[in-house]
């Protein structure tokens, strides 16, 4: 069966799976803004980067199975892009470049 997603709904829905993972996995250190994944244990430093942020040289990396899996969810065009476009907006930095 086909379905017809129009393109802001489908944006809509990335962005919201993006939203999700900042539910209290967001931690701010210096230069550095890190995504991690999220535990329930609450104990982030034995927890795996999901992405982090380097304001100094505007590198955003982001964990490579996590590309995978979005662009499983989402296979419509450049995720790297995306999710890249979706990092600036929410926490407000320019990155230069994407790294996995």
């Amino acid at each position: 069966m086909n379905y017809i997603v129009p393109q802001d709904r489908l944006k809509n829905l990335m962005t919201s799976f993006l939203n999700d993972k900042l539910v209290g996995s967001v931690s701010k250190i210096d230069n550095f803004i890190i995504l991690y994944y999220y535990d329930s244990n609450d104990d982030y430093y034995d927890s795996e980067i999901l992405m982090e942020f380097d304001s100094e040289d505007g590198r955003l990396f982001v964990d490579k199975p996590f590309i995978e899996t979005f662009e499983s969810f989402f296979p419509f065009g450049n995720s790297q892009s995306f999710i890249k476009e979706w990092f600036e907006n929410t926490f407000d930095v320019t990155i230069e470049y994407v790294e996995s």
